[in-house]
C-alpha cells in the first residue's frame, strides 16, 4: 500500500480495514500491532475519528455442501 499511495496518504483515511498482516504493517496501517495476532477470516476496523479499533469477522466460510457437486 505504501508503494501505491505514498507514506502520507494513510492520514487521509479516517476508516481503515485490515486483516492478518505483519506487526510492522499493522502498526503503519492501524496504529496497533494487533493485526499480527489475527486468525484467518478476522479483520480489524480502525476508526481514527473515534479512536476505536474493532475486531470483526467480515465473512464466514460457507457450510459444507452449500454448493452443488461439480
Amino acid at each position: 500500500m505504501h508503494r501505491r499511495l505514498g507514506p502520507d496518504a494513510l492520514a487521509e483515511f479516517g476508516l481503515r480495514l485490515g486483516g492478518e498482516m505483519s506487526a510492522e504493517d499493522s502498526m503503519a496501517l492501524l496504529d496497533s500491532s494487533y493485526a499480527a495476532t489475527l486468525r484467518p477470516q478476522h479483520a480489524l476496523l480502525y476508526d481514527e475519528d473515534h479512536g476505536r479499533l474493532v475486531k470483526l469477522r467480515p465473512y464466514a466460510l460457507p457450510p459444507d455442501g452449500w454448493a452443488p457437486p461439480v
